[in-house]
This record gives structure tokens, C-alpha cells and sequence, in this order.
């Protein structure tokens, strides 16, 4: 199970009330529950929410008065659109504001557009829907990476290569097979000489060129590398990422890998 970094967490009046309303009427699934107080983790495709009964210890910083969340809406975007939308409509639960196209700035020369409503959970907070793009034309879309392989020479030195460099996590997740976690997503390790995939076709240790980011400062990763001695083949230079512009070094692997190290260009 992967947790999201950012993680909206709202205290409610009437619990069971709030947990049928976001189960039932919007399809979003119990991750966990705890007592005392009252507590739900939830989610919906990729979004996570915790929901909290109002209770004596909670953080209160001011008196809780209904419509609650003033000044403040969660916006969740999903892939299920129409089918969260026929949901509602079978509930008769009135919106917010209802389905429509809206153009946003998204910086000094561009826009996006995107479908969206809002409607309020039973305490007034606003929940706002974003319908998530899919590729034009195209009936399936993937979105990220779960995993790849890393065909290597020495599972062992590779391991400690990453472990050192990067702070990934070694994990034997099958007797003898091993993968490097990070973030969440993984590396997992094939030895040359023990290819556990009768699929695979061409493992060669050596031939991956692959990208992987950070949000620590440049800086700061060249002088841990510096302090273990693994050279910068190149950079840190300006280059173009997959959704916006990054800055990026170099290095190479135990097995002459070439690893790219991003970090997003702020503005």
C-alpha cells in the first residue's frame, strides 16, 4: 500500500453519517479504521482523506460552526468521472456547483481546461471533482511506473551503490529475489547469471538509461556523491522532463548504468 505525501485530514459531527456519505454515495474505500476517537482513511482511485469525529483533543484553533472547512475546498481528481456522476444522480444529492468546462492559467502564456463540480459532504465541506485526462483517442492510458528490472553483474554491489547514493531501500520480497524501494515505486534486481524470467530476452547488464527525481537541492546530492567518490559524468545542466523543466546530473552504476538524478526547475 502506497500513502499519498499530501493527505487532507477533516473532523466531522455525525461519523457514521460522514463514512456512509463517502463510502455509499461517492465509492471511496476504508483503507483503516481506528476508535476512539473515530477515524477513517479513505480513498478514491488516487486520492487519500482522513476523516476525524469531532472529539475533546482534537487540534482546534477556532469554534466549529456549520458549513465547516470555510474558505477552503478539496479537489480530487479522477479518472471515474461519468460513472461518480451517475452516482450522485441516483442519490439526488444536489451540487455545488454543477458540471461544466473551466479554463485555468497555468502559467503566463498557458491554460488547461477541465471538466469538474463541486458538491458539500453532510458538514458543508467542499469537495471539488476534477475529471483526469486520459490520451486522446485511446482507450487505455497508463501513468506511471511501478516497477522495472535492473539486469546486474553483483546484486550486492549494486545494492549498496543505491543504498548509498540515492537512500534507496533494499527489500527481499521472494527467496533470493531482491528490489531497491523508493518513493513508490521499486528496482527490481536480476543477477546476469540468473535471469529468473524465462521472458526475457536480451539481460544485459549495463544497457538501462533511466531518469529518477528528487526534490533535494542538486547541491546537496553532488556532495554525497563527492564524499563516496562516484563521479559526475555530466552536469548539473538544464534539461526537459517528462511534465516541466528539470535540472539534472549524471552517473553510472556498478554496471555502467547511466543514472540521470532530476530535480524540477522552480520558477
Amino acid at each position: 500500500m502506497y500513502w499519498n505525501s499530501t493527505v487532507p485530514e477533516i473532523n466531522v459531527s455525525e461519523f457514521e453519517e460522514s463514512l456512509q456519505f463517502y463510502q455509499q454515495s461517492l465509492g471511496f474505500v476504508v483503507r483503516y479504521l481506528r476508535s476512539n476517537p473515530n477515524f477513517a482513511y479513505l480513498q478514491l482511485e488516487d486520492c487519500q482523506l482522513m476523516v476525524e469525529s469531532v472529539h475533546s483533543r482534537m487540534w482546534k484553533t477556532a469554534l466549529l460552526e456549520k458549513p465547516f472547512g470555510r474558505g477552503i475546498n478539496i479537489q480530487f481528481e479522477i479518472r471515474q468521472f461519468e460513472d461518480l456522476l451517475e452516482k450522485i444522480e441516483i442519490s439526488k444529492m444536489t451540487f455545488f456547483q454543477n458540471p461544466q468546462i473551466v479554463r485555468y492559467e497555468t502559467g503566463s502564456k498557458t491554460e488547461t481546461a477541465v471538466r469538474e463540480f463541486l458538491i458539500r459532504d453532510p458538514d458543508g465541506y467542499i469537495l471539488r471533482f476534477v475529471e483526469k485526462p486520459f490520451l486522446p483517442d485511446s482507450p487505455v492510458s497508463v501513468e506511471g511506473i511501478d516497477h522495472f528490472v535492473l539486469t546486474v553483474g553483483n546484486i550486492k554491489k549494486t545494492i549498496a551503490f543505491y543504498q548509498s547514493t540515492l537512500g534507496m531501500k533494499p527489500v527481499e520480497f521472494k527467496k533470493g529475489r531482491w528490489a531497491l524501494l523508493f518513493g513508490n515505486q521499486k528496482i527490481n534486481l536480476h543477477a546476469a547469471d540468473n535471469i529468473p524470467d524465462k521472458n526475457v530476452k536480451k539481460a544485459t547488464p549495463g544497457s538501462a538509461d533511466f531518469c529518477l527525481t528528487t526534490w533535494i537541492p542538486l547541491e546537496r546530492v553532488i556532495e554525497n556523491l563527492q564524499q563516496l567518490s562516484v563521479p559526475i559524468i555530466e552536469g548539473p545542466g538544464p534539461r526537459t522532463g517528462a511534465c516541466e523543466a528539470i535540472e539534472s546530473i549524471y552517473i553510472c552504476d556498478p554496471d555502467e548504468n547511466l543514472v540521470e538524478i532530476c530535480r524540477p526547475t522552480l520558477e
